[in-house]
């Protein structure tokens, strides 16, 4: 009975983590190029760990979640805004920051006052030889499909396109940004990917589909905590009411 109070009490736990991921998912819908996360069990990897389970200890409860970010493309959309750029395919942006290069799905750019190309966030985008796209004071910004950088007619760059093997084992952190193991990227095949000027790439999160599985998680939440309160007072009687005395 106590294993059952103890099963009902890892699995809410399971569930308020599934909550937290899908709160998070429904908050960035409008965040561009960002990318939804889901959460799993890792015992259903492992034969053994489900078959011990059902033996004594509970060791194999405690570890019962990972979360996985889902890299499929979002819908484009159009702005007409010749710095923001998306990515048809796979591959990612790279930009520079004071802790290393991450890299992004986000397109959204602008050009500071010394017309180097950063994020919305104030980090630079990268281009050539890994160092950050300048443009020149004045002139027409055309993006090739191959991520050339035309200026009035002259390319003056490249964006520092990047893929990694996949499944992608990515660390993902704030500001849409994704850290990857050292050494494990490499160039994008121009025959791989397209660049498209004046869109940007939605968040892969679809607000129906979230809105459902948020509900169906809290009945799920709501069906364990029923069945913890049951089975709690099933032992307060059988410690408190059976076996005793009556006069």
């Amino acid at each position: 009975m106590i294993k059952g109070i103890y099963t009902s009490a890892s699995g809410m736990q399971y569930l308020n983590l599934k909550q937290e991921v899908i709160a998070n998912n429904l908050a960035n819908i409008s965040t561009t190029g960002f990318k939804k996360e889901g959460v799993f069990r890792k015992t259903l990897r492992n034969i053994e760990k489900i078959i011990a389970m059902n033996a004594a200890d509970f060791d194999n409860l405690e570890e019962v979640d990972m979360v996985k970010t889902d890299f499929s493309q979002g819908v484009f959309n159009i702005t007409n805004n010749p710095l923001d750029f998306c990515i048809e395919g796979n591959g990612f942006f790279a930009v520079e920051t004071l802790t290393g290069t991450p890299y992004t799905r986000n397109g959204n750019f602008i050009l500071d006052n010394e017309s180097y190309l950063r994020t919305a966030h104030g980090y630079s985008e990268l281009g050539e030889n890994s160092l950050p796209i300048q443009f020149p004071p004045q002139g027409e910004i055309f993006l090739g499909d191959d991520g050339s950088i035309i200026v009035d007619g002259a390319v003056v760059n490249n964006l520092m396109l990047t893929d990694f093997p996949q499944p992608y084992n990515l660390l993902k952190t704030g500001d849409g940004l994704f850290y990857a193991p050292r050494g494990g990227g490499f160039t994008l095949n121009v025959d791989n990917f397209k660049i498209k000027q004046g869109m940007l790439e939605e968040s892969n999160a679809n607000p129906i589909e979230e809105m459902v599985k948020m509900i169906n998680n809290i009945r799920d939440f709501e069906t364990n905590q029923k069945a913890m309160i049951a089975q709690d007072q099933t032992l307060d009687r059988a410690v408190n009411d059976v076996g005793r005395i009556r006069r």
